[in-house]
């Protein structure tokens, strides 16, 4: 499943197996001292028509403003970046515990 975490129109998205507890140490805080929710949005993209761009602790760089998705294994957390972004636990959170994690782009 795909959760959006956050208030209104600044979302942390990730896609889990099962439940997850809607907290920023799943998640990471997307606006400091905001209350937030949990959606359930629709079902994961498919990375037919994403890019590779970095693997874990890599920069993902690319022009322009671009959804990126960081993980492994049908575990994924996403984010909206413009001109790259550090493709790491500590812009994201940890998706794929002890799992080597890469970054996507569309």
């Amino acid at each position: 499943m795909t959760v959006a975490y956050g208030p209104a129109g600044s979302y942390r998205y990730a896609t889990l197996p099962g439940g997850t507890p809607c907290t920023n140490t799943v998640f990471g805080d997307p606006v400091s001292g905001t209350a937030k929710s949990c959606y359930l949005v629709g079902p994961p993209p498919s990375f037919a028509t994403w890019t590779n761009c970095a693997a874990e602790n890599g920069t993902c760089s690319f022009s322009g403003t671009h959804e990126v998705a960081y993980g492994a294994n049908g575990q994924y957390f996403y984010g909206s970046f413009n001109g790259g972004t550090p493709c790491a636990n500590g812009v994201f959170g940890d998706p794929a515990a002890g799992t080597p994690k890469y970054c996507y782009y569309q």
